[in-house]
């Protein structure tokens, strides 16, 4: 009997090929690795897409937009072009609002180029300006919000460019101006302003103009040549204030 089951222990083993059986552990990892004929190994990072790359922050989502150029987002609404500088007019980034600023390219105190008051007396002074593109437009007054013209008297001889102590009062367009005008210059407009003689002395006056809202100005005396050969205090108007 035990002879027997002996041998047939013996055959049972030769029909195996003469190795143990192992547990059944399922594949391996390698296996796993190129199941189905693709890569399948980033099953184990549980952040991953499988069978596709994971985008980057810089393709997708919120990160995107934000780091993206204004320009090249599309939020519905025209970007607004930056309309033509034009003659005379030159860009400038002091402010998102003026985008621009009129170049004065000439100005003259026109009249009178002087005067005896008394106190209390009223002086109306005009002056005139030339800006390319501007003034140029009509034979009568062209104004424009950045352009500002002002009268100032103050102390005889002295630059009203760095005197402190020079006054100014804002001039406007002359409302008659035009071809019919005496002395007219088409290409030029005519501003005017009115002083009052508030102190007894003899005083300076000129005129000044600015293109660019107040930021910059250009001073101008009498005569023809006005701002062309600089300010000179011999050519500006002259006022005596009498008791």
């Amino acid at each position: 009997m035990h002879l027997t089951l002996a041998l047939l222990f013996g055959l049972l083993l030769l029909g195996c090929g003469g190795n143990s059986p192992d547990l059944d552990a399922g594949p391996s990892r390698d296996a796993r690795a190129s199941e189905g004929g693709r890569d399948v190994s980033a099953i184990d990072a549980p952040d991953s897409t499988i069978g596709e790359d994971a985008p980057s922050p810089a393709d997708s989502g919120a990160d995107a937009v934000r780091d993206a150029p204004i320009s090249s987002l599309d939020t519905g609404q025209d970007t607004p072009s930056t309309p033509d500088a034009g003659p005379g007019r030159e860009t400038d980034a002091f402010s998102t609002e003026d985008a621009f600023r009129w170049r004065v390219h000439f100005c003259r105190l026109q009249y009178p180029l002087g005067a005896d008051l008394r106190l209390k007396d009223t002086l109306t002074v005009y002056g005139r300006v030339y800006v390319e593109g501007l003034t140029d437009r009509t034979q009568m007054n062209d104004p424009d919000p950045l352009l500002i013209a002002e009268l100032g008297w103050g102390p005889v001889d002295s630059d009203p460019a760095t005197s402190t102590s020079w006054r100014w009062i804002r001039a406007a367009p002359n409302p008659g101006y035009g071809p019919g005008s005496p002395s007219h210059e088409p290409n030029n407009d005519e501003y005017q302003a009115t002083l009052t003689a508030e102190m007894v002395g003899t005083y300076n006056y000129a005129y000044r103009f600015s293109g660019d809202g107040g930021r910059t100005y250009l001073y101008c005396d009498g005569q023809d040549a006005g701002s062309s050969d600089g300010y000179q205090p011999a050519n500006a108007g002259r006022l005596t204030v009498n008791p």
